[in-house]
């Protein structure tokens, strides 16, 4: 259970299963300390300037229904949704996307690797926009969702770390220091995991939205 009372994991104890039990507990733990740190973590830029805005779409037409800009608007399960992302800065800049759900689970909506796409795709020059050509069903576990817009002068290998668990940059002189951070948030103990100042910059923009049931 976490300070606030909020249960993590329970699960009947039987001695066979125990190396899976120790194993789903170090994995959740991650994941609840993980999730906390990236959710708090915050770089505001003054050379890159980003608009979020969550489109919500007919599931069988894709037509655009309403959007999102605000904090902590509602989604019910099931509704379907596309991602709007809008460079309202001076600079151009690539830009991943981060979902972190309610459980603290991490998915990259940018790049979406499942469809083939790297990171170099996703550029945007000041003043353009960009809507992904691809719908996102909400679907459990309900609570607050967060989505995390990271924009860099440079691409970030931000796939390749999730699908590794954080040991794709390990030995490895990263090219930007926000790839090496977010690597060491897949170590239990990231209270330690820090973004260095120096080096290539990145840029933030966070936007919340509630998974509601229907």
């Amino acid at each position: 259970a976490t300070k606030d009372g909020s249960i993590l994991y329970t699960r009947a104890y039987k001695s066979n299963l125990e190396p899976r039990i120790q194993a789903d507990i170090v994995n959740i733990i991650r994941a609840h300390i993980q999730g906390n740190f990236l959710k708090g973590y915050e770089n505001p830029s003054s050379n890159y300037e980003f608009a979020l805005e969550i489109v919500i779409v007919d599931c069988n037409t894709s037509k655009e229904l309403r959007s999102i800009s605000n904090q902590d608007g509602d989604l019910p399960i099931g509704s379907c949704v596309q991602f709007k992302v809008i460079n309202t800065g001076i600079s151009g800049a690539y830009f991943s996307l981060i979902d972190i759900q309610p459980d603290n689970m991490i998915n990259l909506i940018v790049p979406a690797a499942e469809f083939d796409y790297t990171a170099d795709e996703y550029y945007l020059k000041a003043g353009a926009s960009y809507t992904t050509n691809y719908t996102i069903a909400i679907a459990e576990p309900s609570g607050q969702e967060t989505i995390k817009l990271i924009s860099s002068k440079s691409p970030l290998d931000l796939s390749g770390i999730i699908s590794s668990q954080g040991k794709s940059t390990r030995g490895i002189a990263t090219k930007n220091p926000f790839e090496q951070m977010f690597a060491e948030t897949y170590n239990v103990n990231t209270r330690g995991a820090k973004i260095k100042r120096k080096g290539e910059e990145v840029g933030t923009k966070t936007l919340y939205f509630n998974i509601v049931e229907k």
